[in-house]
């Protein structure tokens, strides 16, 4: 005869309501006696007790819920689904708290540590800068975890920190050029924006600014198709240009040398050596990555760098060259692992002391590995993703009406590149979103200004495993993006 249910953060039986603390308290009871009844009292003797306790006590003990209602509440199925509760994240919260929207919780896991299906954790308004694990949290089918925005306010998940906050308070000019800024922090970053503009790795070929910056709008030709002559999308005029690569004696030590073709770019022009730095290659296919550069000579147009498993297009292509001595030009940056020194021309040529300065130092924000019936909506991520990753694959995963901005930027400024056992581009480098599993539903999001792509491929090395199904990627955005936007498992299923 009880009829239990939500009614915003109340529940009413009857005509009797229980406030939202009460019922974190009743189903914290619950999971207590729940213990105590697998260790002391058979579940039938128990059940014969809540049958008398009905037909005795049900209509003069209802106002005495600590003898009636926790018991009868605990024992009956599903009780995620008669205690179902919103649990509330706040920048001025306190994990210690109990999570109500009066007295919030401080971090994401915290509510989550507390969350069970059916539950709906809020993010009130705010930067949130941790990295969630979901290890053994799951909802189940009708009754999701869901983490969301609290009335539509603007909860950020932010993988970015402020320099000033790792000791970079303070920058002085170089020696050596006065139009270049350094400070030290005592953190690594491997992406920088200044007022949340992204600025560019230290880079050769340049580009021509005045064309416009890679976060803008295209410039394009007077025929509408064709980039502008130098700007950011023009490949042919601001990558390098391969004429020779691949030497068989180079691959007997594991490196290969490349020559860059002088009619493009004047490589051996430039007077520095980008040894230490990476390049980026591109074999005139659809696979690009990147490798370290273990020696170039300050007047050479030869590069040598680490090897490559088996690369597609092996003698033509283009290349792009990220190095610290390539730092000649506004906008640009680079980070010194060795030292710890960030260097920055500013855009403005200012001192960019007491600039709003931020820095990648986070690749996930959130890891759904293993997890189930988990609903992500209507929040914004900048400069970290979610990733779910093989041998802990997911099932019934949604991402719905959320921003991705700078989702991904590989490592490269740290001295990591990703190198596959096979051939390569086979595998997924760190910092891609990645999402192995079955049931996702990725639908209405903005994904933008990525350095990678998203892999929802079958998982390499897991041919044992069933392979991904009944994935839907469905009407997401995608601009100033990687040029594989997402790797979707096709087979035998169709796209949606």
């Amino acid at each position: 005869e009880i009829m239990p249910s939500l009614v915003g953060s109340e529940m009413c039986i009857r005509d009797r309501c229980i406030d939202g603390d009460l019922i974190r308290m009743l189903r914290a009871g619950c999971l207590l006696l729940r213990k105590i009844i697998k260790t002391t009292i058979r579940v039938s003797h128990m059940k014969k007790y809540i049958k008398q306790v009905q037909s005795n006590h049900l209509t003069s003990k209802l106002m005495q819920p600590a003898k009636i209602l926790v018991p009868l509440l605990c024992l009956s199925a599903p009780m995620s689904n008669a205690l179902a509760a919103d649990i509330f994240v706040a920048q001025n919260g306190d994990d210690q708290d109990v999570g109500t929207i009066t007295t919030p919780l401080a971090s994401i896991q915290a509510a989550l540590n507390k969350a069970q299906a059916g539950d709906t954790i809020y993010l009130r308004e705010g930067r949130y800068y941790e990295a969630v694990n979901f290890t053994g949290q799951n909802g189940n089918s009708g009754s999701p975890i869901t983490i969301t925005a609290y009335n539509n306010e603007e909860a950020v998940i932010d993988g970015s920190e402020s320099l000033a906050d790792l000791d970079g308070n303070t920058w002085t000019t170089l020696t050596s050029n006065p139009n270049i800024y350094k400070t030290t922090i005592n953190k690594d970053v491997w992406q920088l924006w200044v007022d949340e503009r992204m600025q560019i790795v230290a880079r050769w070929p340049n580009y021509d600014p005045t064309t416009g910056h890679p976060t803008e709008a295209m410039q394009l030709k007077a025929n509408k198709i064709d980039p502008k002559d130098k700007s950011w999308w023009d490949m042919s005029g601001t990558w390098g240009h391969m004429t020779s690569t691949l030497d068989e004696q180079d691959n007997n030590n594991g490196t290969h040398t490349l020559t860059s073709d002088s009619y493009y770019q004047d490589l051996a022009g430039e007077n520095v050596s980008f040894a230490g730095g990476s390049i980026i290659l591109n074999y005139h296919s659809e696979t690009q990555f990147s490798r370290k550069i273990t020696r170039h000579d300050i007047g050479s147009n030869f590069i040598t760098h680490e090897g490559v498993n088996d690369p597609h297009d092996k003698s033509k292509g283009h290349f792009l060259v990220e190095a610290k001595g390539a730092l000649d030009m506004p906008g640009e940056w680079y980070y010194d692992k060795d030292t710890g020194e960030v260097w920055l021309w500013p855009e403005d040529n200012q001192n960019p002391t007491g600039k709003n300065i931020r820095g990648k130092t986070q690749s996930y924000a959130i890891d759904l590995s293993g997890s189930a019936f988990i609903t992500i909506k209507g929040l914004q991520f900048f400069g970290t993703t979610v990733k779910c990753v093989k041998g802990f694959e997911c099932d019934n995963i949604v991402l719905e009406d959320n921003q991705f901005l700078y989702p991904s930027w590989f490592r490269r400024m740290l001295g990591e590149h990703y190198i596959s056992e096979g051939s390569a581009g086979a595998g997924t480098e760190v910092g891609a979103t990645i999402l192995k599993g079955s049931n996702y539903r990725i639908e209405n999001n903005e994904w933008a200004y990525s350095d990678g792509y998203i892999d929802m491929l079958k998982a390499q090395g897991t041919s044992n495993s069933a392979p991904p199904a009944n994935n839907r990627v469905i009407n997401n955005l995608f601009h100033h993006w990687s040029f594989t936007g997402c790797l979707l498992y096709t087979s035998p299923s169709p796209r949606d």
